[in-house]
């Protein structure tokens, strides 16, 4: 879809278009202008300023592991080897595949569906790549505003209540590709 060779002929003309605009967009952005290499400095460095109590993952193994690799070199180096490899084959090991989905409460004892609050529990490294990659190396994409400004809201009679707004964007291989 983004080299603009995918042929997609059977789907609704609003689909096209979203295709082709996405086409459009990724003409714009330059070639590797996000990488995807993690390096060994900046795995440790994530890993050592990662708080140990955050709950990580299903197979159980936990920030304490990761935050315990940072003292090798050798352990650290293939942490992020592992992670580029991954990230560069576009893939991620099996246990990157699956989460687990928790519903937290809003107002303490208060239950009901609508009062709930689901959010999914990744694997630990399969988050850290994520930020590494996502969260801090998307500044580049990020000046050159090919972002989504979204705007999502709270109850105006909370105090803090009010209408915030957040911007989207994502990534795509080596290349960074706006939201479409």
């Amino acid at each position: 879809v983004l080299a603009g060779t995918y042929n997609y002929v059977s789907v609704d003309q609003a689909t096209a278009d979203k295709f082709a605009s996405a086409t459009d967009i990724r003409s714009l952005i330059p070639e590797n202008s996000v990488s995807t290499t993690v390096m060994p400095g900046d795995w440790r460095y994530y890993w050592q300023n990662a708080k140990e109590n955050t709950s990580s993952s299903e197979s159980g193994l936990h920030f304490g592991h990761y935050k315990a690799i940072t003292t090798s070199t050798y352990l650290t180096h293939f942490h992020a080897a592992k992670t580029t490899v991954a990230l560069h084959l576009g893939t991620s090991v099996d246990r990157g595949r699956r989460g687990v989905t928790v519903m937290l409460e809003k107002e303490l004892g208060i239950n009901l569906a609508s009062k709930l609050r689901a959010i999914l529990l990744m694997e630990a490294d399969f988050n850290a790549a994520n930020k590494l990659i996502y969260g801090n190396r998307l500044g580049a994409i990020e000046e050159m505003k090919f972002f989504l400004r979204t705007a999502f809201g709270d109850s105006s009679t909370f105090a803090g209540g009010g209408i915030h707004y957040k911007t989207q964007g994502m990534c795509q291989g080596n290349g960074a590709a706006p939201a479409a």
